[in-house]
């Protein structure tokens, strides 16, 4: 679904507009950003969990050529238990 289709089906779903449904669903995500890249965890009831973790340092080699890749924060998210097992058709 691309991003344009998610914010006509939530308008259509709370009866917003097109408009209103983007304005918040910026917001959301800018908050989410924030939050997270100074090290809150948000938690979405019935969906999941977003964090930042590091990632350790690493070696990758490619193509018989060897990189150092430093240690790095990154984004991850974790869906809720009732997420994972409609995923796995439970």
């Amino acid at each position: 679904m691309k991003y344009e289709q998610l914010i006509a089906e939530v308008a259509k779903k709370t009866n917003n507009t097109n408009s209103y449904v983007k304005e918040v669903l910026n917001a959301f995500q800018e908050i989410i950003v924030k939050q997270v890249k100074n090290g809150e965890k948000i938690r979405l009831p019935k969906l999941g969990t977003f964090e930042k973790v590091e990632r350790a340092p690493k070696i990758t080699i490619l193509k018989d050529k060897t990189y150092n890749v430093p240690k790095r924060a990154a984004l991850k998210f974790t869906a809720t238990a009732p997420v994972k097992r409609l995923f796995r058709g439970e």
